[in-house]
């Protein structure tokens, strides 16, 4: 019952029976009180009786017997409002509808009777309830202010009937598969009362059985809302530890990992109701893995050489790199043409006349060693610009590096050599020679 009637359910029933004839402006009024009399002393002594009675239990018991003695009495529906408010303590859901389905009988416009009607539709799949709490739930939103309850005292209750009366809507719309309808319900009864996390919970679940990736975001986030909140209305530790586990295989199955997760959360515990740009916060691996590519094919067609490297240098590192070289590299011509590129390009870092270790990926780190066909005319200079290309014969991982053989290289600076010098050194001018 706890579950059931939530936070308004308790504030609000005490309220209501004491204005709770003719709330409603088309409903006829309740009858004079002044009009209202006992039949006889028998009568009176077990009005009194069921009034003191602390016992809940006794309490029906003793109404029962005023039902059975006197069955036309004049405070027909009083005893029925005191039988509702003993099942009510008693924690008896089914005797609490069918009391105030009684009630009805008496005065078809009781708030207090059509307030149970509602809220105990909650949880129910049977069309008969469902439509009976629907009927409830907007009688208690088209319900009026009574003439002599305070504005004040009306206003914070009208408030918490509403909130009821929307979140049965929804409910009753949800197990219709009226999907739209029951988030709207669902997102009003948010709007008055946030601190309901069994709310978030259904719509998030609602969102999912529409089995469309594009509202997977608000699920995504409602769920998120639901494992966060704390405080009165929060989910128990054992539903928020099922959510959570929920909501991670969710997320991950949408996102493709966990990452970003805890700012949705971070999200949801500052409001209640589905931002709207949520879809733009919660991105699907689908999306971002079409960004990918859109980026790859900007950065190869900005720089087609070093876009090249870069895959070849990603499918050597990866687990099956050694697989990857010996099937698809190694004795092949490198570029060799491949998205129409004739030569790599690197720099320098070290060598000699015959080999070079040059950096591609960086100006920085050697990453590949070319064994010249022809050799160079001098020492190479460290830091000077190559192009290259030639027969990939070796690879090692760590440290990466990617042997080149039969290499035609360009553009390799090389230090300038000393001049030539006489063995033995130049003659002095005006030297005697001997005879």
């Amino acid at each position: 019952m706890k579950n059931i009637t939530g936070i308004a359910g308790i504030a609000v029933f005490g309220f209501m029976m004491a204005v709770a004839p003719a709330m409603n402006a088309q409903c006829p009024a309740p009858p004079d009180p002044k009009n209202q009399k006992v039949k006889d002393q028998g009568e009176y002594d077990l009005f009194n009786q069921v009034i003191k009675q602390t016992d809940n239990q006794k309490k029906v018991d003793l109404i029962n017997q005023w039902k059975q003695k006197y069955p036309d009495s004049d405070y027909k529906k009083d005893r029925l409002l005191y039988q509702l408010q003993a099942y009510q303590a008693l924690q008896k859901p089914d005797a609490i509808l069918s009391t105030a389905k009684e009630i009805l009988t008496v005065d078809a416009c009781d708030l207090t009777a059509q307030y149970w009607i509602a809220l105990l539709a909650l949880g129910k799949t049977d069309p008969g309830v469902l439509s009976d709490g629907e009927k409830a739930a907007n009688s208690l939103i088209n319900a009026t202010k009574p003439a002599a309850v305070k504005d004040e005292d009306w206003t914070k209750t009208k408030r918490d009937l509403d909130f009821v009366a929307h979140k049965v809507l929804g409910w009753v719309n949800w197990q219709r598969k009226s999907y739209d309808p029951a988030i709207q319900e669902f997102t009003k009864a948010l709007q008055i009362n946030s601190s309901d996390a069994q709310i978030n919970q259904w719509i998030g679940a609602i969102y999912v059985a529409q089995q469309k990736p594009e509202l997977y975001p608000q699920a995504i986030f409602n769920v998120a809302r639901a494992v966060v909140f704390e405080g009165t209305g929060a989910l128990t530790p054992q539903q928020k530890t099922q959510q959570d586990a929920y909501l991670t295989k969710l997320y991950t199955n949408y996102h493709g990992d966990a990452s970003g997760l805890d700012q949705v959360k971070a999200l949801a515990k500052t409001t209640a109701i589905t931002p709207p740009d949520i879809s733009t916060r919660i991105r699907s691996v689908t999306e971002i893995e079409k960004e990918k590519q859109e980026s790859a094919a900007k950065a190869a067609a900005a720089d087609p050489q070093g876009t090249l490297w870069k895959t070849l240098k990603d499918a050597l590192t990866a687990p099956n790199g050694e697989q990857y070289f010996d099937s698809s590299m190694k004795d092949a011509k490198f570029p060799g043409g491949v998205n129409n590129i004739q030569m790599f390009k690197g720099t320098v870092i070290s060598g000699t006349t015959k080999e070079l270790l040059v950096g591609v990926s960086n100006a920085t780190t050697a990453d590949v060693t070319l064994k010249l066909e022809t050799p160079l005319k001098g020492k190479p200079v460290a830091g000077s610009p190559v192009e290259f290309e030639g027969v990939a014969k070796a690879f090692t991982k760590e440290p990466f590096m990617v042997t080149f053989e039969d290499v035609k290289a360009t553009g390799v600076k090389v230090e300038a050599r000393a001049p030539a010098t006489r063995k033995g050194g130049a003659a002095k001018k005006g030297a005697a020679h001997k005879k």
